[in-house]
């Protein structure tokens, strides 16, 4: 067992690193990619840190939950580790050009700020949120991306077979959240229909229940993509993410549930690859950013960004604008005599002195 275990371990570790080069060859992708192993679940982790650099962390012996018969343990470990990779590189953009949110200018403006418009207006606070990092309005985004991206990465390969098996061990055994029931609907839907072999794998986690279904729906509707053929096309092209990830915000955000926020979290894929709006460093240039605009465009009046607490954002900017502060101060100093007063002391007398006199 041992044996067949270290052949398996061997077999998987060829066959990522194949994998892997393959990849960065047909995206061109310049940037550093690190490989480590690890021995947890879920078996498949990546990142990819400033659009630059991409680190996977992965299970080789792949502890594989119930699949169908028909696919292979390399089969599925193959194809999971296809999509992962091809999920990471695809946020900074493939050869073609084609990816989401490919910088962070593109991802502020048509997702982060949009989709923080929504929940503040629904009432929904930027809190922190689940495990990994995140606050609310952040991990909306990079659901909206990860959708993005797994969609393309689906039709390049032409099967959501990679998708299911990382997305099926990340579920565990048991039944998701809403949230990441309409996640993965979405997901299925927006796929190329050809070729839907493994979806059936993700079904089991389904609730199916109505108000998850409507949601769904709602946004297949109302974004266009049920009447459009090149679906993945659609969703990568930057001009319309803006109002795509309003609606995703608008019909996902019903599905929070609002008594146990927490409650509505799910693990994602590469953990949090907005952690960079956690830094003071980025928190105080874009709050420096937004000032200037509203400077700039007579408005007057300065809003923090929607996605950075308003107290850091203000502490960002008036670090940022202290440095600019003029101190006028004389250029020489005035000399000034006083007299030399002497202090004397003598014993308390207990006959004349009061006790307000004690010093």
């Amino acid at each position: 067992m041992a044996k067949k275990t270290q052949n398996k371990q061997e077999r998987n570790k060829d066959s990522l690193k194949e994998i892997v080069d393959k990849e960065r060859a047909k995206t061109r992708f310049t940037g550093d990619v690190k490989i480590e192993e690890k021995s947890s679940r879920p078996s498949f982790d990546g990142i990819i840190y400033r659009f630059q650099n991409v680190s996977l962390k992965v299970n080789c012996s792949y502890p594989r939950s119930v699949l169908r018969h028909d696919i292979s343990d390399g089969e599925a470990f193959d194809s999971a580790s296809e999509h992962l990779i091809g999920h990471e590189i695809l946020h900074k953009g493939n050869e073609k050009g084609e990816g989401c949110p490919k910088n962070e200018d593109l991802e502020m403006r048509t997702i982060l700020i949009p989709i923080s418009k929504v929940l503040a207006s629904k009432g929904i606070p930027n809190i922190p949120f689940g495990s990994q990092g995140h606050t609310l309005y952040t991990y909306f985004t990079n659901l909206f991306e990860d959708v993005g991206v797994n969609v393309l990465k689906a039709r390049d390969a032409g099967s959501v077979l990679g998708f299911s098996c990382l997305y099926d061990e990340m579920a565990g055994e048991k039944k998701v959240n809403p949230m990441y029931e309409a996640f993965i609907k979405i997901q299925a839907l927006l796929a190329p229909r050809k070729n839907l072999r493994g979806i059936s794998l993700l079904k089991k986690h389904f609730h199916n229940d109505k108000k998850t279904n409507k949601a769904v729906r709602n946004f297949m509707s109302r974004s266009g993509f049920d009447k459009i053929e090149d679906k993945a096309g659609y969703f990568s092209n930057e001009a319309n993410w803006e109002k795509l990830s309003t609606i995703f915000a608008e019909e996902l955000s019903d599905l929070l549930d609002k008594q146990d926020l927490q409650s509505s979290f799910f693990i994602l894929l590469g953990g949090n690859d907005l952690a960079r709006y956690n830094d003071p460093l980025v928190q105080e240039g874009l709050s420096i950013k937004a000032y200037n605009s509203a400077k700039k465009g007579g408005q007057g009046v300065f809003t923090p960004p929607l996605f950075i607490p308003n107290n850091l954002s203000l502490l960002a900017l008036y670090r940022k604008l202290a440095k600019n502060i003029q101190v006028k101060t004389a250029s020489h100093s005035e000399k000034v005599e006083m007299p030399v007063a002497y202090i004397d002391k003598r014993k308390f007398d207990l006959r004349k002195d009061t006790l307000e006199q004690l010093t």
